[in-house]
């Protein structure tokens, strides 16, 4: 007697593939990162992982927040803006939990969950051979900043949080509240959070733009989910001034003498202008299966992509933003003609 049902094993493959398919590409994306991480020495070869970590080692003694210096002879008792206390004080409690090999852990898991996040999105729209591609350049970008500092720790909290504004906009809505919750360690880690404050303006201003029918509902809504971001923010030690102190850094005088914060030179192309010029052709173009972004969120891409040239020191923020902000699903062919 023949069969017409199909095969159970086929069947149970299929609903497997479904159910933990799309979960491969960032489980091994976020296992080489970490894999990467603590077994490059270079992590450790900047002198600020020892004042970050002695300045959390001085606040988990002292059980509160440090406002003036306290280390050095010359400046002593000076004010001090410790914006990235909780940074300091992560660094501390994973170096008196395991040593160098704790802050090296904690960085490679830092680095795993920014690849993994990167990984989940950009898999939904594209084949495995672009994803990777994609993968590997970002890292690449990252690569000259991968070091033992409060940026890198709060690197996964911008690949959440861009992910979010995203699948926002692609589902026509305003972000959840949770989402705004996420400025509150971000905030206390990193003065990158206010790069996340400022994307809020151009997803919503795109929103506005693509709903004419019911532009000031849609107003409100991104106007309660930014000014919830906000209150967020300002839940720090600091307040205001905290928000206030990442753009006084960038009036500091001394800042061309610091190499991170010298410009990118585009006279000899690496892997940074490499993928700048990449990420534009497929955001404007609409290339490898990706839709077009709107006017908004574009200009702010470019934006954020000139800030990048001018300055080494956002290579790190600009790795996550270098790709096509708006991805529909994957289409069964291989987009671009490569192979999936």
């Amino acid at each position: 007697m023949v069969s017409l049902s199909p095969p159970l094993d086929g069947h149970v493959a299929t609903l497997g593939h479904r159910r933990w398919g799309p979960l491969v590409a960032p489980a091994l994306a976020g296992l080489l990162a970490y894999v990467v991480v603590i077994l490059a020495p270079q992590v450790l070869n900047d002198g600020d992982t020892f004042w970050h970590l002695a300045a959390g080692q001085w606040m988990l003694d002292h059980r509160h927040v440090l406002r003036t210096d306290v280390f050095s002879h010359t400046a002593a008792g000076r004010p001090w803006n410790t914006h990235e206390w909780l940074a300091d004080v992560l660094m501390a409690l994973a170096f008196r939990a395991g040593g160098w090999s704790g802050v090296v852990i904690l960085a490679g898991m830092a680095a795993a969950g920014t690849m993994a996040v990167l990984a989940l999105r950009l898999g939904r729209a594209l084949p495995p051979l672009s994803l990777a591609c994609v993968l590997v350049l970002t890292y690449a970008c990252m690569a000259p900043s991968l070091l033992v500092r409060p940026h890198l720790l709060a690197l996964p909290l911008l690949a959440i949080w861009t992910t979010g504004l995203l699948q926002a906009r692609d589902e026509q809505r305003s972000p959840r509240l949770w989402l705004a919750a996420l400025m509150l360690p971000w905030a206390n880690l990193h003065g990158g959070y206010v790069l996340g404050l400022a994307l809020i303006a151009p997803f919503a201003l795109e929103a506005m733009i693509a709903a004419p029918g019911r532009r000031l509902a849609v107003f409100r809504d991104w106007a309660v989910f930014g000014l919830a971001s906000l209150a967020a923010g300002l839940f720090t030690p600091f307040g205001v001034s905290g928000l206030i102190y990442p753009f006084k850094i960038l009036t500091m005088t001394s800042l061309p003498g610091i190499t991170e914060w010298r410009p990118a030179d585009f006279s000899r192309p690496g892997t940074l202008e490499i993928a700048l010029l990449a990420g534009l052709f497929v955001m404007l173009s609409g290339a490898c299966g990706s839709r077009r972004l709107g006017s908004p969120c574009c200009c702010c891409s470019c934006t954020w992509r000139c800030n990048t040239a001018a300055t080494r020191s956002s290579w790190p923020s600009s790795a996550p933003s270098c790709w096509p902000s708006r991805s529909g699903p994957r289409s069964p062919e291989p987009p671009c003609g490569m192979p999936g």
